[in-house]
């Protein structure tokens, strides 16, 4: 599957990588995140069947200017599994990108994800598939 990111500034990709290390000393998988993976916030998910159009997704990209983020709290996706995750505030501009992206791409996207614009919850990754008793830790971290 191909995914549309947005990726964070140095800072806040070190801190989140600091994040995965304490939670990996932990003995707390972060099954799905690859050390060679940025930390990211997803904007979307291709079909299957999307041929990827570099300079169709570059065109849409230079649209927009860098977004500030705020990630101001931390929640529990539990369904289909446990993710834990930093929840970004969703602002007017944040808002405006992803309705952008779902307009331009929409014959191309997944929509039955948790990307869709319906069910939309911005956030980056810090654990998946959490198993229930590593979650005090997990939290603490």
């Amino acid at each position: 599957m191909l995914f549309a990111v947005l990726f964070f500034e140095e800072k806040a990709e070190q801190t989140i990588r600091q994040i995965w290390e304490m939670l990996i000393k932990e003995d707390i998988a972060i099954n799905g995140i690859d050390h060679d993976v940025s930390p990211h916030m997803t904007l979307g998910m291709f079909k299957e069947r999307y041929s990827y159009n570099r300079q169709q997704i570059e065109s849409f990209a230079r649209r927009y200017a860098p977004l500030p983020i705020n990630m101001s709290n931390y929640g529990l996706f539990t369904s289909p599994h446990q993710v834990l995750f930093l929840g970004i505030t969703v602002t007017d501009a944040l808002y405006q990108l992803h309705r952008g992206f779902y307009q331009q791409f929409a014959h191309d996207l997944d929509t039955s994800t948790l990307f869709a614009p319906a069910t939309y919850i911005p956030h980056c990754t810090l654990a998946s598939d959490l198993k229930p008793q590593k979650l005090p830790t997990a939290s603490a971290i």
